[in-house]
């Protein structure tokens, strides 16, 4: 059987508010409601049906059909009948619509914290105005913050997990981030990544029994000095980047007996196994010495080098073929963009070393700066 939506039902709460009216417009959805016949005292609670007067409140409610809705109340003033309370006059509060001195409804606010928490003020803001609320990123912003400093005092924190986090991308300026790893919520964020401010905390927090991080020694400093009867342990992700650069550095060490066999070879090996005879037993070949860093950077950077030739003189042989662009990406598996830019190229583009320096950066003034100290501005105000 079906049920047939009522206006009653987009009000936030039936129990205190009465319908009035609905309209429709150019710029959105207009509900009018009333507020109960009654409120009840916020200082002592004595119920009071003496009307002082009556006003209007506007309130952003939840958007219908990608449109915007304004929930308008006529509350009241009331007066304070009980001798005993020193209020005489007060407002109707709607607590289970709105906050006090809100614009907008408790569920609006909850489903904006929500996009707030997830996207942040940019990108929130333009997901906020595709769905119909009408939200700027400050407010998503401060709906975050708001949200941060009415949480209750967390429990301890036995399990903290800490690593760093940059103020800016590109540049030098880090802070400290704490996470609850029992809980998996956000515990602190340090304005600084120092030793001084991370032992600061742990002794704040005498209850951390664990430390997970990475493998900085600042931060081991600081856990061991914060925090000294704390086990520290090293986090997941560290764990398996360390194993990750271990096992390429391995295999680039061993390059040479990882390269593919010839087909003369596999040829041999499955007549061998055809013809049942044994294989030959070949002699261990003996390892030499183990490269330093250097040396492995330097093979690494040789083999990734090698490689890329490779895949450019492929490149630019299927295209001599007469295969097409899309043709060689489908065979290759390289973006389209990479494929066009080599086919118009002479050479392969070396390596890319770093990133390339941006307009504020010492690295993109580095000729004007020479130039300078060229011609003796070797002191501030000097030239």
């Amino acid at each position: 059987m079906t049920k047939t939506l009522s206006g009653k039902e987009l009000l936030p709460d039936r129990t205190c508010l009465a319908l009035l009216n609905i309209e429709k417009g150019e710029q959105g959805c207009l509900i009018e409601a009333a507020g109960t016949d009654n409120a009840a005292c916020p200082d002592c609670g004595v119920l009071s049906t003496a009307r002082h007067s009556d006003y209007w409140r506007d309130l952003k409610d939840l958007p219908m059909q990608g449109q915007p809705v304004k929930l308008r109340l006529q509350v009241s003033r009331w007066r304070c009948r009980n001798m005993c309370c020193e209020r005489r006059i007060f407002c109707q509060r709607l607590d289970s619509v709105s906050h006090k001195h809100a614009r907008e409804t408790k569920r609006f606010g909850e489903v904006v914290q929500l996009i707030a928490y997830a996207l942040g003020g940019r990108a929130g803001e333009r997901l906020s105005r595709r769905l119909g609320l009408r939200v700027s990123d400050d407010t998503l912003l401060r709906h975050v913050k708001q949200w941060a400093k009415s949480r209750p005092p967390t429990e301890g924190i036995p399990v903290v997990g800490v690593d760093d986090w940059a103020w800016r991308k590109g540049f030098a300026s880090y802070g400290t981030i704490l996470v609850d790893l029992e809980r998996r919520k956000l515990a602190e964020l340090l304005p600084e990544r120092s030793l001084a401010s991370f032992e600061q905390w742990l002794r704040q927090h005498p209850e951390v029994r664990t430390i997970s991080r990475d493998r900085d020694g600042l931060y081991a400093k600081g856990g061991r000095c914060g925090a000294p009867t704390a086990q520290q342990v090293a986090d997941r992700f560290h764990l398996i980047h360390n194993l990750l650069q271990a096992v390429e550095e391995e295999l680039a060490h061993q390059h040479r007996h990882l390269l593919m066999p010839a087909r003369e070879s596999v040829l041999q090996n499955e007549v061998e196994n055809a013809v049942g005879t044994p294989p030959a037993v070949r002699p261990a070949q003996p390892r030499g010495p183990l490269p330093s860093a250097t040396q492995k950077q330097k093979e690494v950077r040789r083999q990734r080098w090698q490689q890329k030739l490779e895949l450019f003189q492929m490149v630019k042989g299927l295209y001599a073929q007469g295969m097409k662009a899309s043709e060689i990406v489908r065979a290759t598996g390289m973006s389209r963009g990479s494929v066009d830019k080599w086919l118009r190229l002479t050479e392969c583009p070396p390596l890319r070393n770093k990133m390339a320096p941006r307009p504020g950066m010492a690295e993109y003034l580095r000729e004007e700066l020479r130039r300078l100290w060229d011609r003796g501005c070797q002191n501030e105000g000097s030239c």
